[in-house]
Order: C-alpha cells, then sequence, then structure tokens
C-alpha cells in the first residue's frame, strides 16, 4: 500500500505522493591527509626500528661474557673512593621513666620495731591524693602520736637514771681507791705490831720457862706464857694474810672501778640514744616530701593502722625525665657518656627533645641482644610523663672518613673485597670496611685509599659462591673497559 501525503492547493486538500528523502553524496577523502598519516607510520615504525638496534648493540658492547669470548675488555662501571664527613646515628625504641622515685614509709628505728609495742601507728590525717604536685618540705602524713610521747618519757626516765649511776660511779671511783690504800696501811701497821708483840711473847715465854726451872714460877704461868706464844703466832700470820688482801684489793679494786665506770658511761651513752630516737620517733610522725615531683600512689586511708614496714605513698620526680633506651649489642663501639640524643615519643609525633646519655648499664640482655642505656632530657614544665614509649637516636660528633660505594664491595669467604682499576684491569684488593653510613656506602678502615677508582658494575656473581671464571663476570686481572657511557649508548660515539 503506497503512502502519501496532503497538501492545501487552492483551498482544498489535495493528496500527493510520499518519497524517501536522498542521502547526502559522501565528501571525497583529502589526499594531503592520507599523506600525513602515511609519513607517522613510517616514523613511528623506524623510531621503534633505531631503539630497537641501540639497545640490542647496547647490549652486546655490555656483555660481559660476550666481551670475554671476542677478547675485548670487560665492559664495568666504576666509581671513586671519596672522603666524607658522616654523623653515625644510631636508632632504637625507648620508654620514659621517672628520674627519682621514693617509696615513703615510717621504717624501723631502735624504738620502732615490728615487735616494739608501738610498731602499728595509726594515720590521724592524709594531706595527699594521687596524682597531685608537691614541692620537697611540703606535709603528707600525720600520725597518732599518744603511744611514742608515752616512750620519749620512759627514754627520759631511763636517762636520768643511767646519769645518776654515772656520776655515783664516778665520784666511788676516788673514794674507793684512798678506802683500799688505807685499808693496806692498816693492814701494814697490823702487821708491824703483830711482829712486835710475837718478839715480847717469845721473850715472856722465855722468862717464864727459866723461872719454871728455877721453881720461881708456877707450872700455869709457863703454861699461859706458851699459849699467849702460840696465839701471838697466830695473829701474826693473819696480819699477813690482811696485808696481802689489801695489796690485792689495791689492784683489783682498780680494774674492778675501771669496769664499772665503763658500765655506767656506756649505759648512760645508750639511754641517751635511746631518748634521741624517741624523739626522732616522734619527729617522724609527721611525714614530709623528700622531692619536688608528683604523688603515683596513696594505698592508705585516714584511721587506718600500718606497720613501721608499711608503704604510706609512692612519689616520682619527672623533672629531668629519663629515657630507658634499649641499645643494640652490635653497636657497642659506638657508645659513649655526655652523646647527643634526639628522642621522639609516639604520643607527641610531630616534636623531637634533646638530651643526653648519662648512664650505661652494666649488663646486656642476652635475650634481646640489648644494653640499657639511660637518656637525660629537661622537663621543666613536667609535660612529659614516665611511661611514654618512643624512639631515640643518637648522634656521634661528625668526623672525615673514607668511603666506598656498598655495590663495590663483594663478600667472599666472611672477607670483603673489591675490584680496584689499576692500568686498566680489575685487580681484587681485601678491605676491611666499617658499618654502612648514609647513602649507601660502606665506611673503609684499611685497603683502599681516597681516589682509588672501583668496579661498581659486572662485579657480581650468576651464583653466589667462590669467586672464580665460572661463578663470577670479573676475576682478578681481567682488563677492563670503565668507559661505560660509551659502552651503554648514553653518548654517541
Amino acid at each position: 500500500m503506497s503512502r502519501s501525503q496532503h497538501s492545501w492547493f487552492g483551498g482544498k486538500q489535495v493528496p500527493v505522493p510520499f518519497s524517501a528523502p536522498t542521502p547526502a553524496p559522501p565528501k571525497p577523502r583529502s589526499t594531503l591527509r592520507r599523506l600525513v598519516a602515511g609519513l607517522l607510520l613510517c616514523l613511528a615504525a623506524g623510531g621503534v626500528s633505531w631503539f630497537y638496534a641501540q639497545a640490542y648493540f647496547a647490549k652486546e658492547l655490555s656483555d660481559p661474557e660476550r666481551a670475554r669470548l671476542e677478547g675485548r675488555p670487560i665492559p664495568v662501571r666504576t666509581d671513586f673512593v671519596t672522603e666524607s664527613v658522616i654523623e653515625k646515628i644510631v636508632g632504637a625504641t625507648a620508654i620514659s621513666v621517672p628520674c627519682e622515685i621514693v617509696h615513703v614509709r615510717i621504717g624501723p628505728s631502735r624504738g620502732l620495731t615490728s615487735t616494739s609495742p608501738v610498731s602499728d601507728l595509726v594515720i590521724k590525717k592524709v594531706h595527699i591524693q594521687a596524682g597531685d604536685r608537691i614541692r620537697r618540705g611540703d606535709l603528707l602524713f600525720e600520725l597518732e602520736d599518744d603511744l611514742v610521747k608515752q616512750y620519749v618519757k620512759q627514754r627520759e626516765a631511763a636517762l636520768a637514771n643511767a646519769k645518776a649511776t654515772l656520776d655515783f660511779i664516778t665520784k666511788s671511783v676516788t673514794l674507793n681507791e684512798n678506802i683500799r690504800k688505807l685499808n693496806l696501811s692498816s693492814a701494814q701497821m697490823s702487821v708491824k705490831f703483830r711482829e712486835e708483840d710475837l718478839g715480847i711473847r717469845n721473850n715472856l715465854q722465855e722468862l717464864f720457862k727459866d723461872l719454871f726451872k728455877q721453881r720461881s714460877g708456877t707450872k700455869i704461868e709457863f703454861f699461859e706464857a706458851q699459849s699467849k706464844l702460840a696465839m701471838a703466832r697466830s695473829d701474826r700470820a693473819q696480819a699477813d694474810v690482811v696485808q696481802q688482801i689489801a695489796k690485792d684489793n689495791l689492784t683489783v679494786g682498780s680494774l674492778t672501778d675501771k669496769r664499772d665506770l665503763a658500765k655506767a658511761q656506756n649505759d648512760y651513752e645508750t639511754a641517751k640514744l635511746d631518748l634521741e630516737t624517741a624523739r626522732h620517733d616522734l619527729e617522724r610522725t609527721k611525714i614530709y616530701s623528700p622531692l619536688d615531683g608528683f604523688v603515683s600512689k596513696v594505698p592508705v586511708i585516714e584511721g587506718g593502722t600500718i606497720g613501721v614496714a608499711d608503704g604510706l605513698a609512692h612519689l616520682v620526680r619527672l623533672d629531668p625525665l629519663y629515657v630507658k633506651m634499649d641499645f643494640p649489642q652490635e653497636r657497642l663501639d659506638e657508645l659513649a657518656l655526655g652523646q647527643e640524643a634526639k628522642v621522639v615519643f609516639d604520643s607527641l609525633p610531630k616534636e623531637t627533645f634533646t638530651g643526653k646519655v648519662i648512664r650505661i648499664l652494666p649488663e646486656v640482655n642476652p635475650e634481646l641482644r640489648v644494653l640499657p642505656v639511660i637518656i637525660e632530657i629537661p622537663n621543666p614544665d613536667n609535660r612529659l610523663k614516665a611511661g611514654l614509649s618512643g624512639f631515640v637516636r643518637l648522634y656521634q660528633e661528625k668526623k672525615p672518613v673514607r668511603v666506598v660505594p656498598a655495590a663495590a664491595v663483594i663478600q667472599e669467604g666472611g672477607k670483603a673485597m673489591v675490584f680496584r682499576v689499576e692500568k686498566d684491569k680489575a685487580r681484587m684488593r681485601e678491605v676491611k670496611t666499617g658499618p654502612m653510613v648514609e647513602n649507601g656506602f660502606f665506611q673503609i678502615y684499611d685497603g683502599l685509599a681516597a681516589g682509588d677508582e672501583v668496579v661498581i658494575f659486572h662485579n657480581f656473581y650468576r651464583h653466589w659462591g667462590s669467586i672464580t671464571k665460572n661463578e663470577c663476570y670479573l676475576v682478578d686481572n681481567d682488563a677492563v673497559d670503565t668507559d661505560w657511557k660509551r659502552w651503554a649508548s648514553r653518548e654517541k660515539r
């Protein structure tokens, strides 16, 4: 069925036959654009081919195996041993600790012991709480002191008694000496009297004996004379004993007086010390802060009973703040007192705090292989707290050293080896290296001098093992080509 359109003509609608629109003919392609596209395609293909050829040629020139087969010098890249000023840095983890810690307690004394009647004390007043900032001399605690005051009175009475005893013995010493001398003098006089009396009795006995023979005297008188003579002899012997006792007392008594006097003096000094201790114990019923710092713990309350060994408070001082660092034992030669240290705490990562090493502990932890080191940093405002974790870097003084690129060093049988270029030949040399320093360089202690040229490329192994022609691209005494820019196509030939 045909399609049609309607149009108005003279006021009438007239059917008009319908036909599809004719498409526009395609525009002819520009010849110039075709030429440009073809030229660009040719240039791209030529560039790829040129770069490929350059890369292939550079690879052929830089291949050490091919150079060895063709009898050419081995292509290597080199660098030089230089003098450099370095600052060694050793870092390790750390944690902050108080510079001073005090555990407050009464503590035993001669008057306050765990078995004494006043060993347990009652807390009368607590003046601090955990977290309080304190100054040296601040009152922390007050204890009930009634029992201690009674103990002081007892010690005062004991001292007075010891003083009286000492005074008595001191005066007695002089009197005793005089008494012993008088006793000796009396004994000596008695001996003299008994000696004279014995002589008289002997004469009387002889007289009565003659009278008895002459029958002028009675027998009774004769026997009475004999009896009195025997008594006189006994008295004479007794007088000698008394005299010897007096002499002995003069010596022994002097020693006894010295002993008694020494004991009295010791008792007096002991009583005086006991009183001083008791008074000191009375003073200790008021407890004051021994430092400027903070209260960490207060495990007691008012009205509680404590023993002399019980803790009352835990105090810490944070200025200066100590930082305990785990220093690696392999770097002990680089550690010294007074070294500068930089500390960064995990809680303050944008700030760096400067300190110095003040203490090196004497024992290494064999399990962790670290040595504890104490670093002191100023903390005047007590902003930093104990227990902060962080990282410490220790700095040594800057000093000139010889350095060689790490790529030049080959490890061979526990030794450090390098290839030094000498008259266009690579000569293997053993060197003594130090630790790795900044920017990938080894410090050189021995074996190389500043300005020596060393190989840093094509001196590596194919396989890890001994340095031989089969295992290493470069061996001792090989001729080398050090113009690496040429064989690497970095410059025009």
